[in-house]
C-alpha cells in the first residue's frame, strides 16, 4: 500500500510539472535560448531599456525601408542602427 501511494504521489508530481512546463513553454524557450528571432528581439529590447514598443517601432521602420527582409533581419538591422546612434 505504501509503495502504491508513493508511486501515485510521484505520478501526480510529474503530471503537475508537465502541466507547468507545457503552459510556460514560450517563456522557457526564451530562458533556454529561444529562436533566433526572439534572441534578436530581446537584444533590441535591451538596447531600448526594456521598452518593447520602441523596439517594435524600430523593427517596423526597418521593414518599411526594406520590405523583403525577415523580421529577424529587421531586428538585427535596428539593433545595429541603435548601437551606431548611441556611440
Amino acid at each position: 500500500m505504501q509503495t502504491f501511494l508513493l508511486l501515485l504521489g510521484l505520478f501526480v508530481l510529474m503530471a503537475c510539472f508537465g502541466v507547468v512546463l507545457y503552459s510556460s513553454h514560450q517563456r522557457l524557450g526564451r530562458l533556454f535560448g529561444g529562436t533566433p528571432e526572439e534572441k534578436a528581439r530581446d537584444e533590441l529590447v535591451g538596447l531600448c531599456s526594456g521598452d518593447e514598443e520602441a523596439a517594435e517601432r524600430l523593427r517596423q521602420r526597418e521593414m518599411e525601408r526594406s520590405p523583403n527582409i525577415s523580421s529577424r533581419e529587421a531586428y538585427r538591422r535596428a539593433t545595429r542602427r541603435c548601437r551606431r546612434h548611441n556611440q
